[in-house]
């Protein structure tokens, strides 16, 4: 709804003056855009983007959870350890 409004204020200030032309101009944007995320929808878009944020998660997982619950907890016990037996960083 968002991206139809800002669509609708942006574009016809580009167009013409005329306020019968701006009208038509709007529904026109308003309709063409509900048209085509309707046709997006009926070719599998949001399956596609399902799929799309289960592989970033997967990704994220790889890239930052798992190095911090490794890396992260063993340079924690490291740096614990050698507070505890006096040595300087």
């Amino acid at each position: 709804v968002g991206l139809v409004q800002s669509l609708i204020e942006r574009l016809p200030k580009k167009v013409s003056d005329d306020g019968n032309e701006r009208k038509l101009f709007r529904g026109v944007i308003a309709f063409s855009t509900v048209s085509f995320a309707a046709f997006l929808g009926t070719v599998g878009i949001v399956e596609l983007i399902g799929k799309g944020y289960s592989l970033m998660s997967y990704g994220f997982a790889l890239v930052y959870v798992i190095p911090v619950c490794t890396v992260g907890v063993y340079k924690f016990v490291q740096q614990d350890y050698l507070s505890v037996s006096g040595d300087s960083i």
